[in-house]
């Protein structure tokens, strides 16, 4: 057998296995797991928002440390769990199948443009240690919000990178 065909057959194997492996016990594929995000959620009860320029709903919920705030312009690690605010249901986190390492990842280039300003907006001005919880509107032409619900975001800035 030539060394071509050999590396087909461990690529072909290779992909089986994953697939299989990505399998849960009920035979869907590629399910998220996000129990630890549910024990992380940030509690808002008892707090009054304050409104931000757009005109989203923000709830500072605890304090951070530190000399610096974040800009749009920063590196960070943060946690954050969105959800869809009728009905509790998870859609996207940083805790997802077990992990319990903040993401890392260029503010303005990853969450802003990806998810629309609002997002970006919940966290401006956050130091370390800092928790928010945001609640953002659809908007019909997409610009604000990336979102089709109303959902809550949950952050909890870890730390300021650069």
């Amino acid at each position: 057998m030539s060394s071509r065909n050999y590396l087909g057959y461990a690529f072909l194997s290779a992909a089986l296995l994953i697939g299989v492996m990505a399998c849960d016990s009920s035979g869907n594929s590629f399910t998220l797991d996000y129990s630890i995000a549910e024990d992380n959620l940030i509690s808002i009860e008892g707090i009054n928002p304050d409104t931000t320029e757009s005109g989203f709903y923000i709830y500072f919920v605890k304090e951070g440390e530190g000399l610096f705030e974040l800009t749009a312009r920063d590196n960070i690690l943060l946690h954050y769990t969105i959800r869809v605010k009728d009905d509790d249901r998870i859609i996207e986190s940083s805790y997802v199948n077990g992990s319990t390492q903040p993401f890392q990842f260029s503010v303005a280039a990853d969450f802003g443009e990806s998810r629309g300003s609002g997002f970006l907006e919940g966290m401006i001005g956050m130091k370390e240690g800092e928790q928010r919880v945001l609640i953002i509107p659809p908007d019909d032409d997409l610009e604000v919000s990336f979102f089709v619900d109303t959902v809550i975001v949950d952050y909890e800035l870890d730390s300021i990178l650069y």
